[in-house]
């Protein structure tokens, strides 16, 4: 009888170390690959590719359950003759989220567009109100139209990590 408990009680053990081990393995453990239950979690600030540039995120539910809208803007400073030193708003014309991949294209300013195609999750910071929280990484693409209508597009690889969240004092 007493080595019946035993072999239970070990069994029992190795029952729950194993499960303790599948847990610690889990994605949701290692926050990069989940996405949160809220996919407006992802709302908020990313710096963008200058200091005092940032893209600015709205995640809202779409049409279908799969597929989030995606509205904001990306503020840039001016680089031609006629803007430089000016701030300007390229507001989100075309944006969805569907999981963690991440589609925009922004409105035009002076002939000069974005697109992104990418995808946004769990960076390295530890709570909101660290920058980097949420990293938005994938190509950027700048497109410059010249008087003629020509498009020239550069495309880079980002990665545009969330501004911290002011917290409640």
């Amino acid at each position: 009888m007493r080595s019946l408990r035993t072999a239970a009680f070990g069994g029992l053990g190795i029952v729950i170390l194993a499960l303790a081990t599948l847990h610690a393995q889990s994605p949701q453990q290692t926050g990069r690959e989940v996405a949160p239950d809220d996919a407006s979690a992802y709302s908020g600030e990313y710096e963008f590719l200058r200091q005092g540039e940032m893209l600015q995120l709205t995640i809202q539910p779409g049409e279908s359950g799969d597929e989030k809208n995606v509205t904001g803007f990306i503020s840039r400073h001016g680089e031609s003759e006629s803007d430089r030193g000016t701030i300007l708003d390229h507001w989100i014309r075309a944006g969805t989220l569907r999981a963690n991949a991440l589609k925009l294209r922004t409105t035009s300013i002076h002939g000069v567009w974005f697109e992104f195609e990418g995808g946004i999750a769990r960076g390295p910071g530890a709570s909101r109100s660290e920058r980097g929280y949420y990293v938005v990484e994938g190509k950027l693409t700048r497109h410059t139209s010249d008087a003629s209508g020509r498009d020239s597009a550069q495309s880079r690889e980002v990665t545009l990590n969330s501004l911290p969240e002011d917290q409640p004092k």
